[in-house]
């Protein structure tokens, strides 16, 4: 729930800067927002709010286009067994031995 919480607060704000800078909020970067509001808040008493969120306005991102995903999980077509012992000893069997057959 806190995290829930941290992505609304940092939401806001990039709500309250599209209105004060009059932009699109989806033009404002997530990751600028995030990094701005960590540094204001550990000088908040050196900058106003005001500031900050002229600040956040001032770096817009582009329009982005084929960020389209499917919400589906590939199928992995990989015929390698899952390494199921530490990779120290795996390394060394395989120096010992070899690389083991392919399964299928």
């Amino acid at each position: 729930m806190v995290y829930f919480l941290a992505y609304n607060i940092i939401r806001s704000i990039i709500l309250d800067s599209a209105i004060y800078n009059k932009i699109n909020p989806r033009q404002i970067s997530f990751k600028h927002t995030l990094q701005l509001f960590n540094i204001y808040s550990s000088i908040f008493n050196k900058i106003s709010y005001i500031k900050l969120l002229f600040y956040i306005g001032q770096n817009c991102i582009g329009n982005r286009e084929g960020r389209i995903e499917p919400r589906a999980i590939k199928k992995r077509h990989n015929s390698y067994p899952l390494l199921m012992k530490p990779r120290k000893i795996a390394q060394e069997e395989i120096r010992k031995n070899g690389h083991p057959k392919k399964l299928k």
